[in-house]
């Protein structure tokens, strides 16, 4: 999915973004849709997470390299848990959770994931999905 956001978000050809997104669409099944349409256009399904940039970037640090395929729908499951964590500590709870997600990860991966999470994910996906 980084490199579809990445090819979407380099074309302002809307039939271009269309075609790219529709076969995406077209191999996710389920739940994996409505992430997929979701996380391309900026939107969590949790709505925010309660976390800044400064929690980001400390999930960051000492992550281990043990990159693997993560599925959509467990991305999303991380990020319930992160919008559930209510409290004292809370906040190195979410920090614990988003470092082992960002463990599984790549760098591309992590930076599509944190600006997701920021709500900086800026490409046109939208206007792309709106076609479809």
């Amino acid at each position: 999915m980084v490199e579809i956001s990445k090819n979407v978000g380099s074309t302002t050809r809307k039939k271009e973004k269309v075609s790219v997104l529709a076969r995406l669409l077209q191999q996710a099944r389920g739940k994996e849709i409505t992430l997929v349409g979701r996380y391309l256009s900026g939107q969590l399904t949790q709505g925010r997470l309660g976390v800044g940039r400064a929690t980001s970037q400390e999930a960051l640090k000492g992550i281990s390299d043990q990159h693997r395929p993560l599925g959509l729908i467990e991305i999303d499951h991380v990020f319930e848990g992160v919008s559930m964590e209510r409290g004292p500590g809370s906040s190195g709870r979410r920090i614990a959770l988003l470092q082992n997600l960002f463990s599984f990860t790549s760098q591309d991966e992590r930076e599509f994931l944190i600006s997701l999470i920021m709500g900086e994910i800026r490409q046109g996906a939208l206007e792309g999905l709106a076609n479809l």
